[in-house]
């Protein structure tokens, strides 16, 4: 099956580096969609090709020069200063190429001069083509690389940030520069989203590259084009960045002669050169600032941005307040988008902000309200809610007593606290982690339960047959609320009539497995804390060392009738396998966000992709490479038929 060519969209494609992009791109066999403001009917152009530097080269011109060449290509007439336009840009994409999988943004304005001598208007003309033509161009684009599973690319010509490129063109770049930041920050957004094959890169030149700009001076100066490589440098470094891993390029601000250096192996560029032989200056600096800070990762007090309205009904405002939570694991936000929101009517034009700077009072009176950035028409209770964080110790006391003024709505505040406390997921503060426990406990049925005992006893009875047999056995731990909860499945015990039987099969299993235990009155336990440490345990010691600290952990709960979910008594569980100290670390680690998020992803996964719906729950893989769920501790038999196993099955013997 031959599968289709990838798309790329190259806006500002009509001459120079973009158009050099396009026909390099279509060379490497990628459909082209090129896009620009100037079209032409590119079968009267003469001559043909046309200077691509000059104004008859257009995206007519491009796309014929692409075709002719044996490629694919289209054409789109683009002004990136109206949002219409762009939106439909996008579209048309799809509809002509079928996808999009990488856009290329080279759009752009320039002035170069002092802001004295840079009139508004210029200035606004390079705001509207530069950085906010790119972000309409993205924002349309997103929602086609959503439909892709988050597969794709966006490069964008714009420069790294340092302070010599604001000299003498602050207008200028002060545009560019914000192309670069929007590079930085939807690179961290595809990060928190977990986007691992999305990709935001920035690329520009070392050097003085040709181009329509440079052509003014050349014509007056033709020496200075031994200044000059051929766009060709920067296109090569387009492919490369394709070409490389999305997260090495991913908020990359590049230059292309370093990266074609570094990463593509390039160490001989005299074939660039526009006059052969010559040496062009680097104009960019040989070294740029690090922009990391050690405070890189901390966030502090944050949620994205609410819904201003006006909205048509409560359900347009839950589902964008939703849209906070998609870093949440699925069994906790279908839990949470199950919960109604409070009475919102009626809607009301709210300031939401209304912090101790903002309010001004003169002489006891109130004379003014300033910053009105937060407002909008939000559900009634919204101002109330809008008090419940204090960025300060006096701003909290003021807005604990601006709460007591205005009317109670005790149950907004509490819906959106816990929206709040969800939102930092997975760097929970303690209301939201309690949250998601009392969520998940809700539907739980505890994953270190008497019948994954029974057959994790089962298993290490049989272990050396199955051994021998060539049989592999993994353990993996996993949160049964949020199996319960991510397949709709209930606990036995929510039943009367299953709770009563469960009474008589307990017993009836015990003595088959071997045991003789009481189920204690505190069970069933919010299993988390142990599974996260199990989870820890199985990722950084052998596979003898985890089933025994598994097993540990199942005795000291049934035989040893202690509640495991509690920190101390996880640790004498522990103990039996791991010293003190190592105790300490594994539960110091069982709390961290990449445990938690780890154990939440296997959770999903099982699933989603292996269908549980409970436990013990497992995955088969016959010889044959083909693989069957089971579910319960008594369906040995069906696996050891679906393996081909020797086995002598439950026979009943006729008295005689």
């Amino acid at each position: 099956m031959t599968l289709p060519k990838p798309v790329a969209l190259v806006v500002g494609a009509s001459r120079g580096l973009g158009r050099q992009i396009a026909i390099d791109l279509a060379k490497n066999d990628y459909t082209v969609v090129v896009a620009a403001k100037t079209t032409s009917n590119a079968y009267e152009t003469v001559p043909f090709p046309p200077d691509p530097n000059s104004n008859k080269s257009t995206i007519a011109t491009v796309e014929r020069e692409i075709k002719e060449a044996g490629g694919k290509a289209f054409a789109i007439q683009v002004d990136v200063r109206d949002v219409s336009q762009v939106e439909n840009m996008v579209k048309e994409t799809v509809r002509l190429a079928g996808r999009l999988d990488v856009l290329v943004y080279n759009s752009g304005a320039i002035w170069w001069s002092s802001v004295a001598n840079t009139p508004t208007k210029r200035f606004q003309l390079m705001q509207r083509v530069n950085p906010e033509g790119l972000y309409a161009t993205v924002q349309a684009a997103l929602p086609e690389f959503e439909r892709n599973a988050w597969k794709g690319r966006i490069i964008v010509v714009s420069p790294p940030i340092y302070s010599r490129f604001f000299r003498g063109k602050t207008a200028y770049a002060m545009g560019k520069v914000a192309m670069s930041v929007l590079t930085r920050g939807l690179a961290m957004d595809f990060v928190r989203q977990g986007h691992k094959d999305m990709a935001v890169t920035s690329l520009w030149p070392a050097t003085s590259t040709e181009s329509a700009a440079t052509e003014v001076t050349t014509s007056k100066d033709p020496s200075r084009k031994a200044d000059l490589r051929k766009p060709t440098v920067f296109s090569d470094a387009v492919i490369g960045i394709l070409n490389s891993p999305a997260e090495t390029v991913n908020g990359m601000l590049a230059l292309d002669e370093d990266f074609l250096r570094q990463y593509c192996g390039v160490s001989d560029f005299s074939k660039y050169s526009v006059i052969p032989g010559s040496n062009p200056r680097r104009i960019m600096p040989k070294k740029l600032p690090v922009l990391e800070v050690a405070e890189q990762d901390d966030e502090g007090v944050r949620m994205d941005s609410k819904p201003y309205g006006p909205l048509d009904s409560d359900k347009q405002l839950h589902d964008a307040l939703m849209q906070a939570l998609k870093e949440v694991p699925s069994p906790v936000l279908t839990q949470f988008k199950d919960r109604p929101l409070p009475i919102c009517t009626p809607y009301t034009f709210t300031h939401g902000d209304l912090n101790c700077q903002n309010i001004l009072v003169k002489d006891g009176e109130l004379v003014g309200i300033l910053d009105w950035e937060s407002a909008g028409h939000f559900p009634v209770w919204w101002e109330y809610v809008a008090t419940s964080i204090g960025f300060t110790a006096e701003d909290a006391e003021w807005k604990a007593l601006l709460r007591v003024r205005l009317s109670g709505y005790e149950e907004g505040r509490e819906f959106w606290r816990d929206l709040y406390a969800l939102s930092r997921y997975p760097n929970l503060i303690e209301r939201g982690q309690a949250f998601v426990d009392r969520l998940l406990c809700a539907e739980q049925a505890a994953d270190v339960s008497p019948y994954s005992f029974y057959a994790f006893t089962y298993l290490q009875k049989n272990a050396a047959a199955l051994e021998s047999l060539g049989v592999e056995i993994e353990y993996i731990p996993v949160f049964l609320g949020g199996i319960n909860v991510g397949s709709g499945n209930k606990p036995p015990w929510t039943l009367p009539a299953k709770a009563a039987y469960s009474k008589y099969d307990g017993k009836r299993a015990q003595k088959y497995f071997g045991h003789d235990f009481e189920v204690p009155s505190w069970f069933p336990i919010l299993s988390l804390l142990p599974q996260r440490a199990l989870a820890y345990i199985k990722k950084h010691h052998p596979s003898q060392t985890f089933s025994a600290a598994f097993q540990s952990c199942f005795e000291t709960m049934w035989n040893g009738q202690l509640d495991i979910s509690k920190p101390e008594n996880l640790a004498t569980a522990l103990r039996n396998v791991f010293s003190a100290q190592e105790v300490e670390k594994i539960i110091t680690a069982a709390g961290t966000p990449e445990v938690k998020a780890e154990l939440a992803a296997t959770t999903e996964r099982v699933v989603k992709e292996l269908g549980a719906f409970g436990c013990p729950w497992f995955w088969v893989v016959n010889g044959e490479g083909k693989g069957e769920p089971f579910f319960g501790s008594d369906r040995w038999h069906f696996m050891w038929e679906f393996l081909g196993l020797p086995f002598d099955d439950l026979r009943l013997r006729a008295r005689i």
